[in-house]
């Protein structure tokens, strides 16, 4: 993903950088529109995202950056071409997505099955 301001790309599968990139996107977003609501809203979203963040990214969700990354460089596009129903229909898409990534994160480690405990009598 590319960072706001031409920064460059952030690498892959490097969590920490790509959570930068990607506060600073939702960022930009956030005040392009002009909007105090919305900046608002992505300051307060952006909190609880950093919650969740491990959960939703983790190593259990192959893809999810590259594919976070994706949508974002698309969304970007259709804002720079004028494309504002393009952009908030990408926009819904990626928020739906980030959702179910979530919520499949949560159920896999409610549901997962506990891990054995080690065998303290070296049998």
């Amino acid at each position: 993903m590319h960072r706001p301001g031409g920064g460059g790309p952030a690498p892959r599968d490097d969590h920490e950088s790509f959570g930068r990139a990607d506060a600073e996107f939702h960022q930009a977003i956030g005040a392009a529109a002009g909007n105090a609501f919305l900046s608002s809203l992505v300051d307060a979203i952006q909190r609880l995202q950093r919650q969740v963040t491990i959960v939703a990214l983790a190593d259990s969700a192959p893809g999810s950056l590259a594919g976070a990354a994706e949508q974002h460089l698309a969304i970007l596009e259709a804002i720079g071409a004028g494309e504002q129903e393009q952009a908030a229909a990408l926009m819904a898409r990626h928020i739906d997505t980030t959702e179910l990534q979530v919520q499949r994160e949560i159920r896999n480690r409610i549901f997962a099955a506990p891990a054995a405990p080690a065998d303290r009598d070296g049998a």
